[in-house]
């Protein structure tokens, strides 16, 4: 404190702390009026320097949750607002935090705790904010308010058709778009902020497709750091408009080099980590991924064309849950037609990518479905000789909507993560009567082909 020529900012960050271990210069009087402003009810003098100064323990009683919803929306005049709860995996978000949307957005905390599933606590998200009150196209902090037992940060409303991850942009404006997400991405760790959650649903959209950048509860300095390469929970990706020009060529490993990156950053692969599902080698370049996929093909494609009497050609096959859609592409080289169907629709544009480098786009076509929603799987009315479903079932929540799916199939080839006897059993609730293991996969996962009737090949 006796170094610091602006005292009172050093209190407010102490007041933000729950105890504290103090010494100052000053005498003992000034130095715990400091640690009161400071909002410690409980200071006790532990020890005296080698130089004869106080050392204080100062500790502030748990206020956690005094105020509750209805009091505080009667206290701010926030009855009958419009309000989200912030949709979180861990932490404490979904009691102690709201949204409310009225002139303004009001961003509410019920705790003077910090919810342990962000990086950053409301106070430190409020400066973040005031670091880029001059960066376009980020929303705009008007006023932050922290009490003993709840924060506030109101921000400037943004009008808006929805976030980028729920609106349908238009050819024409995606270009536009893209553009304005790596200048704001730029801009932000030009600032000195990670960041750090760069997923589409962070960014709003209006009507002229102008977009916001909002939420900065998981930002933290960036000390040299960008979202490109150091987003702690997303790493962003490249502008597309800034790829086709990368690209201009279309050669196969310019198409590939897109699509694996495409593919590490999608949930599909694995949330959370820059990795894609398949290692691949292309003229002499390996793409990295946690699995072989030349091993992958070596028994798969053996069990596909054996079901098809030794030949894909001509073959209809469709692959549900279809990633990178490799399976599709592999199949398609060898003369069959291919419809792959997976959840996470960004990776669908890698596989029209690799479809394209390996010159088989006329026979692929790539649609995404939830496997959860009979609504989407009912809307799968195509005839194919050939389904695959290989180690999907596991993610699937409603499994009697998949083994409803499977039961139109005439022919399945099937991977579960159960053992055998379950796995067969729902082969078997889907009507397939002759099922026959042929491969085992490099993870020891029995592979199966199901047949209905007395069908011996397709």
């Amino acid at each position: 404190m006796n170094w610091v020529r602006d005292k009172e900012k050093l209190i407010d960050f102490l007041s933000r702390q729950r105890i504290v271990i103090y010494e100052g210069h000053d005498n003992d009087q000034i130095e715990i009026g400091r640690l009161r402003q400071a909002g410690f009810a409980g200071i006790e003098k532990v020890a005296v320097s080698e130089r004869g100064r106080g050392v204080f323990i100062g500790k502030k009683e748990r206020t956690e949750k005094k105020i509750d919803w209805d009091e505080f929306e009667k206290q701010y005049g926030l009855e009958g607002a419009a309000y989200h709860v912030p949709c979180v995996n861990v932490g404490d978000g979904n009691s102690l935090e709201r949204v409310y949307f009225k002139t303004e957005v009001w961003k509410v905390r019920l705790s003077d705790r910090k919810n342990p599933a962000k990086l950053a606590d409301p106070h430190e998200e409020a400066q973040f904010l005031k670091t880029l009150k001059d960066v376009p196209n980020v929303c705009r902090l008007k006023e932050y308010i922290e009490k003993e037992d709840h924060t506030i940060t109101i921000m400037d409303y943004f009008p808006n058709i929805g976030t980028l991850e729920e609106a349908d942009i238009p050819p024409e404006f995606r270009d536009k778009v893209e553009k304005q997400k790596h200048q704001i991405i730029k801009s932000v760790n030009n600032a000195g902020i990670l960041h750090n959650d760069m997923f589409d649903r962070n960014f709003l959209v209006n009507s002229n497709y102008d977009i916001c950048l909002i939420d900065f509860d998981q930002a933290q300095f960036a000390e040299g750091r960008n979202d490109y390469e150091d987003g702690y929970y997303y790493k962003a990706p490249r502008l597309k408009s800034i790829a086709k020009k990368k690209f201009d060529n279309n050669s196969r490993l310019n198409l590939v080099t897109e699509a694996w990156d495409i593919a590490a950053r999608s949930n599909a692969s694995y949330p959370g980590k820059y990795v894609a599902y398949y290692s691949l080698n292309v003229d002499g370049k390996r793409f990295s991924g946690e699995r072989l996929w030349e091993d992958r093909w070596g028994y798969i494609g053996k069990a596909l064309r054996d079901a098809c009497g030794g030949d894909l050609k001509g073959k209809r096959i469709i692959e549900l849950g279809c990633n990178l859609g490799l399976l599709s592409v592999w199949s398609a080289r060898e003369g069959a037609i291919c419809h792959g169907y997976e959840y996470e629709a960004d990776i669908l544009e890698g596989s029209k990518l690799v479809a394209s480098a390996f010159g088989v786009s006329e026979r692929c076509k790539w649609s995404q479905v939830n496997f959860n929603k009979k609504e989407d799987t009912d809307s799968i009315v195509d005839e194919f000789d050939i389904c695959t479903c290989l180690s999907v079932m596991n993610w699937v929540r409603d499994k009697e909507n998949l083994i409803d799916l499977l039961s139109r199939q005439k022919v399945v080839l099937y991977e579960g993560h159960e053992e055998d006897e379950i796995e067969t059993g729902r082969l078997r609730k889907a009507g397939f009567s002759g099922i026959e293991r042929v491969a085992v996969s490099e993870r020891g996962r029995n592979v199966f082909l199901a047949r209905k009737d007395d069908l011996t090949s397709v």
